[in-house]
């Protein structure tokens, strides 16, 4: 009896693992669809079809996600327009996603294009919405955007962290808005967050 539970034990065990085996092989494949997508000029129904994806939110939510790594911010955008002819809805990850997208390519005025279309859909922001628009803002040499949504962050009671405050900064100083720059620096002390070099660099 002892040597049949054992039996059914290793069994069991063996089966667990050939399972998160197989888990892992389908998780990779799906990670080398998605950087072929971003990778690739094609459209987003043929790459899905191709592959026989499911064409759902969460497909769609990571296929965006994958054009952030490619720099692929028109794919991106044409996954987002694709996705809601199908009728399905984007939610905040897909927002997020697309931002990053846009922000990662820069292509600011794309990345706040999206955040009003977010706001006219009635989806609420969270930080990773507001630090990747701040971020796509300094890139873009849109200082004053930038320290609005700043200051509209705080007052929806999300808290910057260390990266907001030097991309703010940066973006501050960079466009010669030396006393939002100081402002900010002061915000960040006062929040007892420590700037890093790049933050006293931009400063000096």
């Amino acid at each position: 009896e002892a040597n049949a539970t054992k039996a059914a034990a290793v069994e069991a065990t063996s089966a667990e693992a050939a399972a998160a085996q197989t888990a892992t092989a389908e998780a990779a494949e799906d990670e080398a669809v998605f950087a072929e997508a971003a990778a690739v000029e094609t459209t987003a129904a043929e790459t899905m079809q191709q592959r026989g994806l499911e064409q759902d939110a969460t497909t769609y939510n990571a296929l965006i996600s994958a054009c952030e790594k490619g720099n692929n911010v028109d794919l991106a955008l044409e996954l987002f327009a694709d996705m809601q002819q199908r009728g399905l809805e984007p939610d905040l990850t897909t927002y997020n996603a697309i931002i990053s997208v846009c922000e990662k390519s820069n292509e600011a005025d794309k990345a706040l294009d999206v955040f009003a279309t977010m706001h006219l859909r009635g989806l609420e922001p969270d930080a990773i919405t507001y630090n990747a628009l701040i971020s796509a803002c300094e890139k873009g040499s849109k200082a004053i955007t930038a320290y609005t949504l700043y200051a509209v962050m705080q007052q929806k009671g999300l808290e910057p962290n260390a990266i907001t405050y030097r991309t703010i900064i940066s973006a501050c100083v960079e466009d010669d808005e030396a006393e939002e720059a100081l402002e900010a620096f002061a915000d960040m002390q006062q929040r007892g967050l420590e700037p890093d070099d790049i933050t006293y660099s931009a400063l000096i």
